[in-house]
């Protein structure tokens, strides 16, 4: 299950651990990747069905559950219990930065700036060249339009994260804000070539392609890209939104107006539209 969660396969790690745990395994072994593969999926109720398994947690796993449920609930767009739970991670391991910028991100979609800064200066305090917390101290710029600092703390994030895709989207996302679209190519190419199954850099880069009067290479990008997203079924359609914003966006680049038309109607109907796509 370890295997499959760290290649990013998260329907195995879910199937492999189920199994596992459904055959009286520790739930203290696997609630870690079992947990967060579900997260990932969208299964927030088979998430929350394993609070039956809590008195058995160690210390530990009580706070990566608490700090699970605090994101479960985010994505049920139940602010109100994501906080309290958010609170909670906090008490129970005051000196772990990631309880800290979890709480912070949901603090900044929200737009409750202040709060969310302060949980980021904390979380400095605990550790101060954590790329995550600079990716989120930049995100934080972003939300009031500052993108020269948010830049800044993006580069400084890749310097301690060379490898990190989400970092990688957010720099090519912003660069392409402000019309540097030669500096946003630069970071989609090392996507491309590093991780060549990210869909999100691949719409980007199609878009960037497109906008380049590139249609020709645009159009290989998106064929990629249409492929992949033929492998979800209708179910795993539904249970990810993402998805169908990926194929909308894909559509309307290619000029197939009604078909984006149904995708994107799909997705607004589930979430609401922020940067996320890029960074998820």
């Amino acid at each position: 299950g370890e295997l499959y969660f760290k290649k990013g396969d998260m329907f195995s790690t879910e199937e492999v651990l189920s199994d596992a745990l459904n055959n009286g395994a520790d739930i203290n072994l696997l609630i870690y990747y079992l947990g967060y593969s579900l997260l990932a999926q969208s299964k927030i109720e088979q998430l929350l069905l394993l609070e039956k398994h809590e008195r058995s947690l160690t210390f530990d796993n009580k706070f990566e559950w608490t700090l699970l449920k605090a994101q479960a609930y985010e994505k049920l767009d139940n602010i109100l219990y994501a906080q309290g739970f958010y609170d909670e991670a906090i008490r129970l391991k005051p000196t772990a930065f990631k309880a800290y910028n979890a709480y912070a991100s949901l603090l900044i979609k929200e737009s409750e700036l202040e709060k969310a800064k302060s949980l980021i200066d904390q979380s400095f305090k605990l550790e101060s060249n954590n790329a995550k917390t600079l990716s989120l101290l930049a995100e934080w710029h972003l939300k009031q339009s500052q993108i020269e600092p948010a830049i800044e703390a993006l580069n400084k994030a890749f310097v301690f994260s060379p490898d990190d895709p989400k970092i990688m989207r957010l720099l090519a996302f912003t660069y392409m804000r402000v019309g540097n679209f030669e500096q946003a190519k630069t970071y989609l190419n090392i996507i491309s070539d590093k991780y060549p199954q990210d869909a999100s850099a691949t719409l980007m880069q199609a878009w960037l392609l497109a906008n380049k009067d590139q249609s020709s290479l645009a159009q290989e990008s998106l064929d990629n890209l249409d492929m992949r997203l033929t492998l979800f079924t209708d179910d795993q359609l539904i249970e990810n939104q993402t998805i169908n914003y990926l194929k909308g966006s894909s559509e309307f680049i290619k000029g197939n107006y009604e078909s984006a038309h149904q995708s994107l109607l799909s997705f607004l109907a589930e979430t609401q539209v922020t940067t996320a796509v890029f960074k998820c």
